[in-house]
């Protein structure tokens, strides 16, 4: 974690590049921790929450990258979130590396194998639902 190598920003997201800010309290510069997250499934929600943290709305978040399924929503995000690297399937966006954290905002029935191969890609994970009561596995 902390700031990313120079290789794994990405143009346009203003927290990428923050190096630092001031620690009013104590009087003394504190490092932020960036942490780069990945969105699986760039729908309704998921589109919402990329915008959301592309836009810098989200203090310590940077979008590493997108992926979906559906051709139209790939359009969607290289052209608004541009820069951002956007693929077609999990598994290619898990295996490119560069990211922290793992954001799951797809269909209910898919976020356990997701969410399975984002842990065991070493990633930190959000589903949107307890994944504990849909799948054995993740028990």
């Amino acid at each position: 974690m902390g700031n990313p190598d120079a290789a794994a920003l990405v143009p346009g997201c203003p927290i990428c590049y923050n190096t630092g800010e001031l620690d009013k309290g104590k009087g003394r510069e504190q490092e932020m921790e960036t942490v780069r997250i990945g969105i699986v499934g760039i729908g309704n929600m998921g589109s919402a929450h990329a915008a959301e943290i592309f836009a810098g709305h989200v203090e310590g978040l940077c979008l590493g990258a997108v992926c979906d399924i559906r051709e139209d929503r790939r359009r969607w995000a290289e052209e608004k979130l541009p820069g951002v690297p956007v693929f077609a399937s999990y598994e290619e966006m898990l295996a490119s590396g560069g990211l922290d954290a793992l954001l799951v905002a797809t269909p209910h029935y898919l976020h356990p194998d997701i969410a399975i191969c984002g842990f065991e890609s070493g990633l930190h994970v959000l589903s949107e639902l307890s994944l504990i009561h849909i799948s054995e596995p993740t028990r």
